[in-house]
């Protein structure tokens, strides 16, 4: 249906149990924040975009880390193929309407901090968006990529 965003339920070690996230990674050494978060979207969901757009940037933990994190918005996504995890890596897909996010955050279903983040940076783009924008789309992709280093340019 549209206005479907698409997430990902993994397993994180730190809190030691499943995290409702949106697909993200780290940036390979000289990679371009956005060209790794293409391929990230691509290796944890098996969708693609050709319209990527950053929409926040913020500073991961300045007390002890020097990496920032980029939130991209990927419209009109596509499933062009499957899967394709690192061996560590178990990643459920799961939908869900752009209109739920708020309470999903509410209840604690997403805690973390990178996503909201990102969901925070789309209410404000939003603003700026057409009315139809919410739901003129099939399926949105949020990413989130941690570069190392004070900005990409």
């Amino acid at each position: 249906s549209k206005g479907e965003v698409v997430l990902v339920n993994q397993y994180r070690f730190g809190t030691e149990q499943a995290s409702l996230e949106i697909p993200g990674g780290m940036a390979d050494p000289g990679e371009n924040p956005k060209t790794a978060a293409v391929r990230e979207l691509k290796e944890e969901t098996g969708f693609e975009s050709n319209e990527v757009i950053e929409i926040g940037r913020v500073e991961s933990n300045p007390a002890i880390m020097s990496n920032h994190t980029y939130t991209y918005l990927a419209l009109n996504c596509k499933k062009l193929g499957d899967q394709s995890l690192d061996g560590t890596e178990d990643i459920e897909i799961i939908k869900k309407h752009i209109d739920d996010i708020p309470q999903l955050i509410k209840e604690g279903a997403i805690q973390h901090a990178l996503v909201v983040s990102a969901f925070y940076f789309y209410n404000l783009q939003g603003k700026s968006f057409n009315p139809s924008f919410c739901c003129s789309f099939d399926y949105y992709c949020f990413l989130s990529i941690s570069f190392k280093g004070n900005s990409w340019s």
